[in-house]
């Protein structure tokens, strides 16, 4: 099999600059809400609401830094993902193309923008 000729990934569009800071920021004030509220948080805390929107699983207060904890992990495996963009299965002709490549970049940032949300 030839070696594949190495493409220069494209330069980050305005796109993918504000999508990383909405999501770097909504990371951030996970962690700065819980800090500044942790006072006035109950000490049983809903951790799961059903379809019908109560809550129906309880947790310590101290579940919260644990969510936060999370949602930084998944963050961080993300914005990992996208450094290593060729374990990403596409065919082998088209899968350094650079719209390919940006196309993959803007996904895993709408991913780590969106996933804070919800």
């Amino acid at each position: 099999m030839p070696p594949m000729a190495t493409t220069q990934v494209p330069p980050r569009s305005k796109l993918d600059w504000t999508l990383e800071a909405v999501s770097v920021a909504a990371l951030a004030a996970m962690f700065l809400i819980v800090w500044l509220r942790w006072a006035e948080v109950p000490e049983i805390v809903p951790r799961h609401f059903g379809i019908s929107g109560l809550a129906d699983r309880w947790g310590s207060k101290s579940d919260l830094w644990t969510s936060c904890l999370n949602a930084a992990g998944l963050w961080a495996v993300i914005t990992a993902t996208a450094g290593v963009m060729d374990w990403i299965k596409l065919p082998q002709s088209k899968r350094r193309l650079p719209e390919v490549l940006r196309l993959q970049r803007q996904m895993l940032l709408w991913l780590k923008t969106v996933i804070k949300r919800a």
